[in-house]
């Protein structure tokens, strides 16, 4: 009788340890969740699973085993004429399988070639009191500190991919990067990788041995005005950076940020005559750690405006 009593109160003690543990690691997919769902309208209440998942699946892919962020979201479902090649069609269809994201922003004829980019910083707001430095990325941590002021200038291009344009995304990150600790005189990239055919994942290895992992989850164009010298793109993303001591095994602080672009050129010109892009990009910042302090997940702790301009001879 002693025997099944010590067995019924053991096997108590192991259904009440797995009861907390699943309990902990719902709290955890509901933090998930809610850094996922960000700016959706109306997404602050109740949880809504976001951009069409539902909640079963936005849970799902909240941790995809083998990467540092979360799992894709399906592409928009909106059909642009500018869309419809068969490389579009393939694309939007991969878009819904895990592992896969949207297509990539597709760039009128006058972004084709190379540029000189000037980014400059026209304000900056932080939402939620003061920047907490151990949230801030590298990214705006060398950014800040540029001893001239907040402005860098650094080459970028734009490639063709079938009968698309699109950025070099993995030669224009590590341009900026590289401008930015030449300035800073820090340690410049060491490696970077990054696929145009699936875009959406692009990986940057600092001088410092740290470890940047971007992967762009949703995305939308604004091309109906290109025709009047106008284009726009939206693109949310999540960034994990894993410092070097952590490269291997640390964890790595997970951000999200949405990247607002507007630009503006010269519609009467020739594509390949144009020599001038002007551009306004807004950078909204949104921070894991505020989710378990219990902040507010749905607005940002920060936003970023910077003025872009694109110049070539």
């Amino acid at each position: 009788a002693a025997a099944a009593a010590a067995a019924a109160t053991a096997t108590a003690a192991v259904a009440s340890a797995a009861a907390a543990a699943a309990a902990a690691a719902a709290a955890m997919r509901q933090a998930l969740l809610r850094l996922l769902i960000g700016f959706g309208a109306g997404a602050a209440a109740g949880l809504e699973a976001p951009w069409g998942l539902s909640r079963r699946d936005a849970i799902a892919r909240s941790v995809m085993p083998g990467s540092l962020l979360f799992g894709a979201v399906p592409a928009l479902a909106a059909d642009r004429p500018e869309e419809r090649s068969t490389y579009s069609k393939v694309s939007k269809a991969a878009a819904n399988l895990p592992g896969y994201g949207p297509p990539d922003v597709w760039f009128p004829e006058q972004f084709l070639g190379s540029w000189t980019m000037k980014r400059t910083v026209v304000s900056f707001d932080t939402a939620n009191g003061p920047l907490n430095e151990k949230a801030a990325l590298v990214e705006e941590q060398l950014l800040r500190s540029l001893p001239a002021g907040p402005e860098v200038q650094y080459p970028v291009r734009f490639q063709r991919l079938g009968n698309n344009v699109i950025a070099d995304r993995e030669f224009n990150e590590r341009s900026y990067f590289e401008a930015l600790a030449a300035a800073t005189k820090t340690a410049a990239p060491s490696a970077s990788s990054w696929d145009p055919t699936s875009p959406n994942v692009l990986t940057l290895t600092l001088g410092s041995g740290a470890v940047i992992e971007k992967k762009v989850t949703k995305r939308g164009t604004e091309g109906d005005a290109v025709a009047q010298g106008g284009f726009g793109s939206s693109e949310f993303s999540r960034i994990a950076e894993t410092d070097a001591a952590g490269v291997g095994g640390g964890v790595p602080k997970l951000s999200a940020i949405r990247t607002l672009s507007r630009w503006k050129f010269d519609p009467r010109a020739a594509p390949a005559s144009v020599k001038k892009i002007d551009g306004i990009e807004l950078t909204l910042f949104y921070d894991l750690n505020n989710i378990v302090a219990g902040v507010d997940s749905s607005k940002p702790s920060r936003v970023r405006k910077c003025r872009l301009e694109l110049s070539r001879e």
